[in-house]
């Protein structure tokens, strides 16, 4: 969980002076790429 909040942050730092909604698309893309490493995790 704190490995995914400094990625969010140098997100949110890196994307300062670009749109909102681009920063949202990247963070839903980490996001759904942590849950799917979880999922093949998990049922393996």
């Amino acid at each position: 969980m704190i490995k995914a909040q400094s990625i969010l942050n140098r997100f949110l730092k890196d994307q300062s002076g670009e749109c909102f909604l681009d920063v949202a698309m990247k963070i839903l893309i980490v996001v759904l790429i942590g849950t799917a490493v979880l999922a093949i995790m998990l049922f393996r």
